[in-house]
């Protein structure tokens, strides 16, 4: 797709561009208590292209700009029709000009390409995550996990290409307690909650950071959900 979207622009002689290649790969996991539910491998791309087009109105110089979403399923046509409505479009936008990023002097190429096993990584923090599952008053009512590998690059007309990969997770998950009120029935609660944190990018992947925050909110959560379910109403006031 990247190498038809190019070709589409050599057509527009003046015109420059950016292109924004996005490629995610997303390992899903669902769980209900300790047992697992559904494992997913997920993957998509997407292409942000951004045109850049000189151009003059009263003796005044502006750069004008469009940026159009471009996805692999659409046909060579709509590739075209995409990239010549963004070009027209910047037609009519008056920016002020402005430079556009030139390569740096280290190289019009940087890459910095690495992996991180999101397996093994997924592995390690869901041990973590459940091993503050441990209260006879209540347990993890259900949790999910998205391990998402984002691998970027970015390329110009003016000879920049730059390629980076990173990685997050995203936890969600509810903690269920069960407490009992003095001379009144068993109080029970749930409380949802959701955490977000990155994985380094190396090799092999280091996840003890994000390992000791899961175990960490876990607790919270646990004591948390402990304090309110002993918690009495408050008093009404005539």
């Amino acid at each position: 797709m990247l190498e038809l979207i190019l070709e589409r622009l050599k057509a527009f002689d003046g015109a420059d561009w950016l292109i924004r290649e996005t490629k995610t790969r997303r390992l899903e996991s669902y769980n209900i208590k300790k047992q697992s539910e559904m494992l997913r491998d997920v993957e998509t791309a997407g292409y942000n292209l951004v045109v850049y087009v000189p151009h003059s109105e009263d003796g005044k110089e502006y750069c004008g700009s469009s940026s159009t979403e471009i996805h692999p399923g659409m046909t060579p046509d709509e590739v075209r029709v995409k990239v010549a409505t963004s070009i027209v479009t910047a037609n009519y936008v008056k920016n002020e000009t402005f430079p556009l990023v030139e390569p740096s002097a280290a190289g019009a190429r940087i890459t910095a390409k690495t992996e991180t096993d999101a397996f093994q990584a997924l592995e390690d923090l869901q041990a973590a995550f459940y091993s503050g599952d441990c209260h006879d008053g209540g347990h993890i009512s259900y949790s999910e996990f998205f391990i998402t590998r984002n691998e970027e690059r970015i390329l110009n007309s003016r000879g920049v290409d730059v390629s980076f990969t990173t990685y997050t997770v995203f936890t969600e998950t509810a903690v269920h307690w069960k407490g009992k009120l003095e001379q009144e029935h068993e109080k029970e609660i749930e409380i949802l909650e959701s955490f977000q944190t990155s994985l380094p990018v190396v090799l092999p992947s280091d996840t003890s950071a994000a390992c000791a925050m899961l175990k960490d909110r876990v607790a919270q959560l646990f004591s948390v959900a402990e304090r309110k379910s002993a918690a009495r109403p408050t008093p009404r006031r005539y």
